[in-house]
C-alpha cells in the first residue's frame, strides 16, 4: 500500500509472491535494491527493526509488514544558535517563532507544536541541532532520565522520521526534543515571570 513516498508491504502477501532472493530482487527493482543487499533482506524477514538501505530508499522490517521510505536527499545538518532578540528562526522545511510572555498574560497551549519554558532558567544563546545517540533528559511530568531514542520509540516514531528530529538546548542540557517533549527542568511553575514560548509552523 503506497502512502506518499512510504510504501508499505505485507509479509503474508509478500510470502504468496516471493519463494527466493531474486524474487525480492526482481520485486525491489524499482527501488534500486542490489542483489546482494536482497539477500540479506530476504534472511531477515522475521528480525524485526531490520534496516537496510538503497540509495534512495530504505527499508524496516516490521513484524507483519515491510516499510519502505524514500530518504530525504535534501535534510541538512542542524548545528545553530537561537539568539535572545530573535523572532523567528528557520530550521529545513519548518520555521520556529519565538515569543517572551508576562506569566499573567500566558496562556498554556497543549500542543507538540508549542514549546514553553521559563525564561529565566534558560542561558542564551541557545542551541538547535540534530539529535545525537545518546542524547538524554527527563521529559516534563516523568521521573528520572530517559534516552531521547527511547522516548522516539514510545511515541512510534518512523524511523526515517527520528533522523529529522531536532533537539533545543541550553549550555549542553536538552530543554525540548521539538515536537515531542520539554525537559522538567525549563518548565512554566507557578514562580515562573516571564514565559519564553516556541512556536513550530
Amino acid at each position: 500500500m503506497q502512502v506518499g513516498d512510504r510504501n508499505h508491504i505485507n509479509k503474508n502477501t509478500l510470502n504468496e509472491r516471493i519463494s527466493s532472493s531474486y524474487d525480492l530482487y526482481e520485486l525491489l527493482r524499482d527501488y534500486d535494491f542490489n542483489f546482494d543487499t536482497c539477500q540479506q533482506l530476504y534472511s531477515s524477514l522475521e528480525n524485526v527493526g531490520s534496516v537496510f538501505k538503497s540509495s534512495d530508499f530504505l527499508i524496516q522490517v516490521d513484524r507483519e509488514e515491510l516499510i519502505i521510505d524514500k530518504i530525504d536527499q535534501e535534510l541538512k545538518s542542524v548545528n545553530q544558535e537561537v539568539l535572545f532578540d530573535q523572532a523567528v528562526v528557520r530550521v529545513n522545511d519548518s520555521e520556529l517563532k519565538a515569543y517572551k510572555i508576562p506569566k499573567e498574560e500566558w496562556v498554556l497551549v497543549t500542543s507538540p507544536d508549542h514549546g514553553m519554558f521559563d525564561l529565566d532558567k534558560l542561558t542564551f544563546p541557545l542551541i538547535i541541532r540534530n539529535r545525537r545517540e545518546g542524547d538524554k533528559f527527563q521529559p516534563l511530568g516523568m521521573k528520572g532520565q530517559k534516552l531521547v531514542s527511547d522516548l522516539l520509540i514510545d511515541e512510534k516514531v518512523p524511523l526515517l522520521e527520528k533522523e529529522k528530529v531536532l533537539i533545543l538546548e541550553s549550555e549542553g542540557k536538552v530543554v525540548w526534543v521539538i515536537g515531542f517533549r520539554i525537559a522538567d527542568w525549563a518548565k512554566v511553575t507557578d514562580s515562573t515571570k516571564t514565559v519564553y514560548q516556541l512556536i513550530r509552523t
